[in-house]
């Protein structure tokens, strides 16, 4: 009975209580004191080390290796433990979670498999290879089901751990929390310091020059604060609650108030726009425990005054307003298509998913072409999606489940009388509001993917329930002991080997890695493609053969099958699987080459050039595409698809036109019709994007067909870019026709940009030191006989030289437009002149030519046409 009411809350344990596992404040039991380290040292060391996620897999084994001992030492203490009700529940679901995954790697007969929703690729492969009635099981990446099994054992552990710790020591867990996010708000602050190059990472990331600090992701870094935040100010974790209990020292408030407001600084140097959205929230759940405090108290002036004066200040720094910028390319996030591509992959998949860690080899097989890029989509940004999409309605349905039991254990946290109701109902309420932020986080990212936020969610979990009550002496069994230690010393040998295993591929050690772990699909996979072909034919086969009866949907290994197949004599076949291997996806680059190679064969040069673009978005082999574009070229049907392919406006477009600049004196005629298929298919060119095609046509001494596709591409007049809308900065010293140029000269710098009372926009500048003199600007053109006036709007600031506007044309005298002198001080004024060419010039050169001057002076150049009159 006394355990009881113990448990219940209903009485005040005794200091030093045979029947808690741990004591609440006090002691010397020394194994008791050990019970307690041993969790919060775990908690602490996942924290640390948990944020890379699954690119660094031996950091990964080393946390799963730490969970499997705390597994271990917390099922012989918690043996004979009473657990109340709700803790019971949790363990159920616990194992719920665990026996999920396991019963996807359950062998089905092929009558129920075949049938399954999103199975419906593997089984047109495996009918392919003549495996129709073999068993399988659901899931379609098994090694990553055992994988994504095995990242669960450090949340297991962090339930099991903080199931047994007391008040006193969950207070301190709390503690650890807040003590690790502070240390990761000083590693973030160090990374924005040092710059992009050379910040301080624990992890090579993405998101260099932002706060990231333990973390691989700035959005798990700004979570992971958000629930720091709200724990900080759980009364007995920082600050003494109001019996005095707990805190750390003397703690005044305003120190209390410090601390949120680093931790709140911190999630503004993510620059996590989700955080921000969550920020006031986690501002307002973190001091409603004070309210009451600062209402009555002293400080109430003091913190409106001081939380205003910060709030305005810090709107105008750069951090605030980086952040709020980025809210202005909401509507550019490619995690709109990844939803959209999860949804409709999702929609396949029901009712049971299709398997847990398939996400990387589903999602390639809905990813359409137009969102092919460089890097790949490794989740699908929303947890809730990806869990549905892996788990179909069990796991969603587990996951209410879940939702329903955070909501009991606060509920009944509330409710609780008795000495440590007030700790009680504190803590509740801080791990709630970590539990929401994790889950809001969770809605558009993927934070309980990483092994310290998953670790840091379960411990919340725990907090809810009361702490389990064990016998001090009474020790389990040597059965249970040899159970637990058989299934926790497997486990540890699949941790080890999965770890090792992935760290091998990392280094492309495809064959060590299979023999590490040969249930691994991937690592045959990599054996196989790294089999030379048609040489070792045989054994890449067999490779391949070994990663389909794993992963049935590997692209890699159904090309190398096809391709083996071939090799092997077996045509038909092969062929067909290399047909399948296209369905899964754009990305394997030696299956796209195949069906290029095939349908250009066949004249399907549309087809082809998808196969093409699919590749060019992934930045690779992109000499040999271009070269086989550039064959396609020459025939007037490839001319035609590939602007048809052009008009989805790629990445790639400008070096595919620079790419046709080699051969441009050979094929003027074929590059007039091309540019008007593109101005026909609604994406002419631009000036800007033959640059390099004119430049090598004026090389070659044809400025005629220089001209001719300069006016295709948009040309006007006889001066190109008169407007200077080029990027800013310093102009080059040489240029192609129709640009300008900034021949070199002493003591004279040119370049465009923006004036700060801009004629037209941008502008060109010539600045000049005393003393300095020649021809700061120039451009090659083609001018016929005859009359031209010339016109252009200027403003000095200063006396201006003598600004001579001249026509070079060769060994011929030059030839100077007559202009009236340049006015200085009186901003922008307007200039025409005119000049006449007695004879014809194909490759003249328009310049300026500066005066010399003996002080510095500078002049903006703007609006300059040239025309052709008589």
């Amino acid at each position: 009975m006394a355990r009881s009411a113990s448990f219940a809350g209903g009485s005040h344990a005794p200091r030093r209580s045979a029947n808690l596992p741990y004591p609440d404040a006090g002691g010397t039991d020394d194994r008791a004191w050990r019970g307690e380290v041993v969790p919060l040292v775990y908690l602490a060391f996942v924290l640390l080390l948990g944020g890379g996620g699954t690119y660094y897999p031996l950091v990964e084994t080393a946390i799963e290796w730490a969970a499997i001992g705390v597994i271990g030492w917390s099922a012989l203490r918690l043996r004979h433990a009473a657990i109340g009700p709700f803790g019971k529940a949790l363990l159920a679901l616990a194992a719920l979670a665990l026996l999920l995954p396991l019963a996807q790697l359950i062998p089905l007969p092929w009558s129920m498999w075949s049938t399954l929703g999103g199975q419906e690729q593997a089984v047109a492969i495996y009918r392919i290879l003549g495996w129709e009635g073999v068993s399988r099981p659901l899931s379609l990446s098994p090694d990553a089901t055992r994988a994504t099994l095995l990242a669960q054992l450090p949340a297991l552990a962090a339930l099991l751990a903080v199931l047994g710790l007391s008040w006193t020591a969950r207070l301190v867990a709390l503690r650890i929390v807040v003590a690790i996010a502070l240390l990761g708000i000083l590693v973030a602050a160090l990374q924005i310091a040092a710059g992009p190059d050379a910040a301080p990472l624990l992890y090579d990331t993405a998101h260099r020059g932002y706060g990231v600090g333990l973390f691989v992701n700035r959005n798990h870094q700004a979570v992971f604060l958000l629930v720091a935040m709200l724990v900080s100010t759980v009364p007995g974790v920082l600050v003494p609650d109001r019996r005095g209990v707990g805190g750390i020292g003397r703690l005044p408030f305003p120190a209390l108030l410090a601390i949120v407001a680093l931790l709140a600084m911190g999630v503004l140097a993510s620059a996590s726009r989700t955080a921000l959205l969550l920020l006031p929230l986690a501002l307002a759940g973190a001091l409603l425990p004070f309210v009451r405090r600062v209402r009555h108290g002293r400080w109430l002036p003091a913190t409106i005054g001081v939380a205003m004066v910060a709030a305005v200040a810090l709107w105008f720094t750069p951090l605030v307003q980086g952040v709020l910028a980025r809210f202005a390319t909401v509507g550019e996030e490619d995690r709109y298509n990844y939803w959209d591509n999860s949804l409709f992959a999702l929609r396949q998949s029901l009712p049971w998913g299709t398997g847990f860690g398939s996400f990387q080899t589903v999602y390639p097989v809905v990813e359409p072409l137009d969102q092919i890029q460089f890097l790949t989509v490794p989740h699908a940004h929303s947890d809730y999606l990806e869990l549905a999409m892996e788990g179909g309605v069990p796991a969603l349905a587990l996951a209410l489940a879940g939702l329903v039991l955070v909501g009991w254990g606060l509920v009944a946290a509330l409710r609780t009388d008795g000495a440590d109701a007030t700790t009680r109902r504190g803590v509740a309420i801080g791990a709630t509001g970590g539990i929401v932020m994790l889950l809001a986080g969770s809605i558009v990212d993927f934070p309980l993917r990483m092994s310290a936020l998953l670790t840091l969610f379960a411990a919340l979990v725990a907090l809810l329930a009361p702490p389990a009550v064990a016998p001090a002496r009474r020790r389990s069994g040597i059965a249970w002991r040899i159970v637990v230690a058989v299934v926790l010393l497997g486990a540890a040998w699949q941790a080890l080997a999965q770890g090792l295993s992935q760290q091998l591929m990392h280094g492309r050690q495809g064959a060590a890695a299979a023999q590490v772990a040969p249930w691994s699909g991937r690592a045959w996979a990599m054996v196989a493609a790294q089999h030379p072909l048609p040489a070792q034919a045989a054994a890449a086969e067999a490779a391949a053969q070994r990663a389909l009866a794993i992963r049935p949907m590997d692209a890699v290994a159904v090309r190398v099958a096809g391709l083996a197949a071939i090799a092997r004599g077996d045509t038909a076949t092969g062929q067909t699987l290399l047909r399948q291997a296209a369905q899964l996806g754009w990305r394997d680059a030696p299956t796209q080459l195949w069906l290029v190679r095939e349908a250009i064969n066949a004249g399907a040069f549309d087809f082809a050039l998808e196969r093409i673009d699919a590749l060019l978005r992934q930045r690779q082999l992109a000499p040999i595409l271009y070269a086989q574009m550039s064959r396609l070229f020459d025939l007037p049907e490839g001319r035609s698809a590939i602007a048809r392919r052009l008009a989805e406006k790629p990445g790639w477009r400008q070096g595919f036109l620079n790419t046709l600049a080699r051969g441009a004196p050979d094929r003027v005629d074929a590059l007039a019709a091309f540019y008007g298929d593109l101005a026909r298919a609604g994406v002419p060119v631009r000036t800007d994007e033959v640059r390099l095609t004119l430049w090598r046509l004026a090389e070659a001494g044809d400025m005629v067909a220089a001209e001719r596709l300069w006016r295709i591409a948009g040309g006007t007049g006889r001066i190109g870019n008169g407007g200077f809308d080029a990027p800013a900065g310093a102009l080059p010293p040489a240029a192609p026709p129709f640009d300008w140029r900034a021949p070199p000269a002493a003591g004279v710098r040119v370049a465009i940009g923006e004036p700060d009372q801009p004629w037209n926009g941008q502008a060109v500048e010539i600045a000049a030191d005393a003393g300095s003199a020649g021809t700061p600007l120039a451009q090659r053109t083609r001018l016929l006989p005859g009359t031209y006036r010339l016109g252009f709007v200027l403003r000095s600031d200063g006396p201006l030289p003598a600004l001579d506007w001249i026509v070079a044309c060769g060994d011929a005298p030059p030839v100077a437009a007559t202009l009236p002198a340049p006015v200085a001080d009186r901003g922008w004024q307007r200039y025409a002149g005119t000049f006449r060419l007695p004879g014809g010039c194909d490759d003249s050169e328009m310049r300026v030519r500066l005066g010399e001057t003996n002080r510095a002076v500078s002049a903006w150049i703007d609006d300059v046409t040239l025309a052709r009159t008589g």
